[in-house]
């Protein structure tokens, strides 16, 4: 802990002024359940984005920007093309 002279040492002094924001990527066809799920995880101040289909996971995958899937086996299948690249991932 550092203190600077005249000034208390507070929390604030030690993160960054604009910390990095997690970003949640999400699989879901339901949409109530898709809006809770983000409800939730916004609240927690994550940057979530809700997909409704395996192709836009896909196109979203693609920039890199996410720290986590999170995808529904139902939706994606076990053979198709998003199931095997977050296997691989």
């Amino acid at each position: 802990m550092f203190a600077f002279p005249g000034r208390p040492y507070t929390e604030v002094m030690d993160s960054p002024a604009n910390p990095p924001k997690i970003g949640i990527l999400i699989l879901d066809q339901d949409a109530p359940s898709a809006a809770s799920v983000r409800q939730v995880l916004e609240s927690e101040n994550w940057r979530i984005q809700v997909v409704p289909d395996a192709n836009l996971l896909l196109s979203e995958l693609r920039s890199g920007e996410w720290s986590l899937v999170v995808a529904n086996i139902a939706v994606t299948g076990i053979n198709s093309a998003a199931f095997l690249t977050l296997q691989e991932l």
